[in-house]
């Protein structure tokens, strides 16, 4: 069976933002157009608006049953349904309502979100809600809300909260506070409710909602700081933290109480262990921001060697494991070797092996080695005092011999592997140029013949294209 990563799905409906004119409407869903509550759009009408003439599967519909409804004559009930479609298959639909609409991308395939216009900064949200999972008990509703702005560096979040609706059979009224992570006005207003959690995603989880409204207004300025939660990294990692850079503002970082020495920017880089936090002069006021404690964990310790009878080998020589390896238990890859560690000498030149080990802490750490792989040809000189080199090796195009002058006269033959000469060249010279550009990709022999017919040195050479 086939699931939509509901995860995936509550990320493209909060980031795929744009801007529409509407005010906020029908917050407590009692006005219904088309199947969906009027101002807002669902995953049903996604489903539907697909041309494979994929049945409704109402995982959002209009509930009026007494029962069902917190305040007002109705409220939007979510599903989380499976459904079978063509060409896609089983999958399961999870019951989602969003204030402005829902589309569909057919291009893309993603889902595209309307929010409204909106320029408050709320400070909480209220709504009721009840939720049953499906089979199991352990899937969890949830209610979104993500205030965003556009800015020259593209689309920044302002301020969002997630809230979960876990198992009640009752309606229960949520006033939750709404997280700001900057002090602009937002320019986009996004409300969302989803039937199933982002993890736990289980078929026939239903979940309530109804009467919405915002409470409050935060006004007061205040300075920011992001990321804006505690935060564990690993050695040598940094956490980019930055607040809003705005006209007329100065800033100052700190560390443990202590200030940062020329960290005077709008964004600085914790590399330490330490409590985080910036001070925002305004005008003469100065502003503090939360405070986020940055943990450095350690990188495992990690050696790798490659033993001296292994560091050079030959090319197609038998495959053998690198074991020399603390701690075990880790990953290799690279150049010639698989995961557990098998090198296989097939590639002649530089083969550059990695091995990295993961930690408790999810630190990973590795070591490079190289392993030389050569053709272990050389060059079989059968009569004393005579000095020949023969390259490069491997050749691609032509291949250079090197001799001496009581040669000349004689011959240099080129045999394939099945024995034939497929090339041939009178020694007129101590440096000779070969053409091999024709030649077909392989291993050849390249033997030196004098004037009287007898061969005096031999070598084997690779020709790659």
């Amino acid at each position: 069976m086939k699931k939509i990563s509901t995860l995936s799905v509550f990320v493209l409906f909060c980031t795929t933002l744009i801007f529409a004119q509407a005010p906020i409407p029908n917050s407590s869903f009692e006005t219904w157009t088309g199947g969906n509550p009027t101002g807002w759009g669902t995953s049903d009408g996604v489903i539907v608006a697909i041309p494979l003439g994929i049945p409704d599967p109402h995982s959002s519909d209009q509930d009026t049953n007494a029962a069902n409804v917190f305040a007002g004559s109705s409220s939007v009930h979510l599903t989380t349904q499976n459904i079978v479609a063509p060409i896609i298959g089983s999958i399961d639909v999870p019951g989602v309502v969003s204030v402005g609409s829902l589309a569909l991308d057919l291009g893309t395939q993603r889902p595209v979100v309307n929010g409204l216009p909106y320029t408050d900064r709320p400070d909480s949200i209220r709504f009721a809600a009840k939720f049953t999972s499906g089979s199991g008990g352990t899937d969890t509703g949830n209610v979104a809300v993500t205030l965003t702005r556009w800015t020259p560096n593209g689309r920044i979040i302002i301020a969002n909260s997630i809230i979960p609706v876990t198992d009640r059979s009752s309606f229960t009224v949520f006033t939750e506070k709404i997280v700001y992570h900057s002090i602009q006005a937002p320019d986009t207003l996004l409300i969302q409710g989803i039937s199933t959690s982002s993890q736990t995603s289980i078929v026939g989880s239903e979940m309530w909602l109804d009467d919405m409204s915002f409470i409050g207004l935060d006004t007061a300025f205040k300075a920011y700081i992001n990321p804006a939660r505690n935060l564990a990294i690993c050695d040598g990692d940094t956490v980019n933290f930055r607040t809003d850079n705005l006209p007329n503002q100065t800033y100052q970082w700190y560390r443990n109480n202590v200030a940062v020495n020329l960290a005077t920017q709008p964004g600085y880089a914790g590399l330490t262990d330490g409590a985080y936090y910036v001070v925002v002069d305004r005008s003469g006021s100065l502003y503090t921001s939360d405070t986020v404690t940055v943990t450095v964990n350690p990188l495992p310790a990690v050696s790798f060697t490659v033993p001296a009878n292994q560091d050079t080998v030959c090319l197609n020589s038998s495959s053998f494991n690198l074991t020399t390896v603390a701690p075990t238990g880790g990953v290799f890859y690279g150049d010639g070797v698989d995961s557990t560690g098998s090198f296989s000498p097939a590639v002649v030149g530089a083969n550059v092996v990695t091995y990295a080990v993961t930690n408790n802490f999810g630190c990973t750490a590795n070591v490079d080695q190289t392993i030389w792989v050569k053709l272990c040809t050389g060059i079989e000189v059968l009569e004393e005092a005579l000095n020949v080199n023969i390259y490069p090796n491997p050749a691609s195009t032509f291949i250079v011999v090197e001799t001496e002058q009581k040669l000349f006269g004689g011959t240099i033959e080129v045999v394939d592997a099945v024995g034939r000469v497929v090339a041939k060249e009178i020694i007129s010279n101590t440096k000779s140029n070969l053409n091999l550009s024709s030649f077909a990709s392989g291993l050849y022999s390249v033997r030196l013949v004098n004037t009287a017919k007898k061969t005096v040195a031999n070598a084997k050479i690779s020709v790659a294209h």
